[in-house]
């Protein structure tokens, strides 16, 4: 019986561990963008990615989505079905209307720039209430590289010491 018993426990083993969810990953790099943000109307790219090669010349062109509803509904639907969260930075509202579709998937960040220049909108002190709350917890995406800013530049020191101030990590490009 004992035989048995050992038998069946060990069958059965295989797909216990098969119906248990993914372990967790953590994206730290997700954007909530809207549709326009880059061009008017869908962006082609080129399937697999090659250097070089017009959007006329490829044999497999792949567009973008036009609608950011689905955009926002197919990436929820990956972060649930793979175990996924997200540190998600973007424009606040759209970063708020991500959350609040799925707020155990995502780490909320405010982004202060645009490809390295900073926002006048999203200066420490417009940014320091979002922290305060507890609404955004991360300050990201920092990419002053783009603006040809190196990290330490004086003009970042205003954020750097905010983030010190309140503890909460900085997520750079």
């Amino acid at each position: 019986m004992k035989l048995l018993m050992s038998a069946l426990i060990a069958l059965s083993v295989p797909f216990a561990v098969r119906a248990q969810r993914p372990p967790p990953i953590i994206d730290m790099h997700l954007h909530a963008s809207a549709e326009d943000r880059y061009a008017n109307g869908p962006v082609p790219m080129c399937r697999p990615a090659v250097m070089g090669i017009r959007p006329e010349q490829c044999p497999d062109t792949l567009w973008s989505s036009t609608l950011d509803d689905p955009v926002m509904e197919a990436t929820v639907a990956v972060l649930e079905r793979r175990n996924i969260f997200g540190v998600l930075a973007g424009p606040v509202e759209l970063v708020r209307k991500w959350v609040a579709a799925a707020p155990d998937r995502f780490i909320p960040a405010a982004d202060p720039q645009s490809d390295g220049v900073p926002n006048p909108t999203s200066s420490p002190d417009a940014l320091r209430p979002l922290f305060e709350s507890g609404e955004f917890r991360v300050l990201a995406e920092m990419d002053p590289q783009f603006a040809g800013v190196a990290p330490d530049d004086p003009t970042l020191e205003p954020y750097w010491a905010m983030a010190e101030a309140l503890d909460i990590p900085v997520g750079i490009h």
